[in-house]
């Protein structure tokens, strides 16, 4: 007896059938959005940008405090 590969027998949970391809699957690798950058560089470049920040705003304090005393 002869069964086809795609059959599926009722009792067959585990097996997955062959899902049918898509003209679109082609075409998904070129159209989606590049992978964002890693967590820790994004973490690691906020925080540089933070203190880059905080430098200049102690610097400004400073300049204001000399000029007022």
């Amino acid at each position: 007896m002869h069964v086809h590969p795609d059959y599926r027998h009722p009792y067959d949970a585990d097996r997955q059938l062959p899902r049918p391809r898509l003209a679109a699957d082609d075409f998904l690798d070129e159209t989606a959005a590049p992978a964002p950058p890693e967590p820790e560089r994004q973490v690691t470049a906020r925080l540089w940008q933070i203190r880059e920040i905080s430098n200049r705003a102690i610097g400004s304090i400073d300049d204001l405090l000399k000029r007022t005393a």
